[in-house]
């Protein structure tokens, strides 16, 4: 007998818990500007976005490994008193 393989999920699908983001909310998560986002997807080729409609998304595993490159920390919410 034959053992079906189990089908892996296509590298374009996110799993079930990994996040997306659009181009305004990738620069808030790294802490830079758009243009900075933009510069890292198009000059540098540091961040992979995946064209969606008129737009560009970002997976959260794309927008973590550019993080330690960058040198920042993105901004935290902090309670104030």
């Amino acid at each position: 007998m034959k053992r079906k393989a189990t089908p892996k999920p296509k590298p374009s699908q996110p799993t079930e818990e990994e996040r997306l983001f659009g181009t305004r909310e990738a620069a808030e998560y790294l802490g830079i500007s758009i243009s900075g986002v933009k510069h890292h997807l198009y000059r540098t080729g540091k961040l992979r976005g995946e064209k969606k409609g008129n737009g560009l998304i970002f997976r959260q595993s794309s927008l973590d490994t550019l993080k330690p490159k960058l040198g920042r920390h993105p901004k935290v919410a902090t309670a104030h008193a």
